[in-house]
């Protein structure tokens, strides 16, 4: 019977020892070119948020792709910006909260794409300051295809 213990914690060492392996070299896995992190300002040059309004607690605009491919999935960050009648004596708790909300959409290159958003939490009614709703866009998918392979003008074979 100690031999069979023995077997087990060896096989179940060896699974570990694997699954720590494919930890640690999985990221090598993925190809580099496929993934990229845009800070905000470039995120914003390829997928623009534009015309937003915001009534009821309801933050709805258009999203513009400005990029030569589709996107899809764009995550927005919406965002009530506290702001104090006096920021020079502020507050103890100003009031400012933030949501993700996802677009689940693809949108072609140069199309815009309405969205709505209604998930805000109500906004207190104070008369120390104001809130700004700001839209962001905080993520999205850009679906490259893969181009032609392009022939050398080298390989033509004339007609005959």
């Amino acid at each position: 019977m100690k031999g069979s213990k023995i077997r087990i914690v060896g096989f179940r060492s060896v699974v570990g020892g694997a699954l720590a392996l494919l930890i640690v070299l999985a990221p090598a896995l993925v190809i580099p070119e496929t993934i990229s992190v845009l800070p905000p300002p470039e995120a914003s040059k390829i997928v623009a948020v534009r015309n937003t309004t915001v009534q009821d607690n309801v933050v709805s605009g258009e999203l513009l792709n400005l990029s030569s491919h589709r996107v899809r999935d764009v995550e927005l960050l919406v965002r009530n910006i506290w702001h104090w009648n006096n920021e020079f004596r502020p507050g103890a708790n100003a009031p400012g909260a933030a949501d993700y909300y996802t677009v689940r959409a693809e949108i072609s290159s140069g199309a815009t794409e309405r969205f709505s958003y209604s998930g805000l939490t109500p906004l207190p009614a104070r008369s120390d300051g104001y809130f700004e709703t700001v839209v962001t866009v905080a993520g999205f998918t850009e679906i490259k295809e893969a181009m032609p392979e392009r022939k050398n003008a080298d390989d033509w074979k004339p007609v005959s």
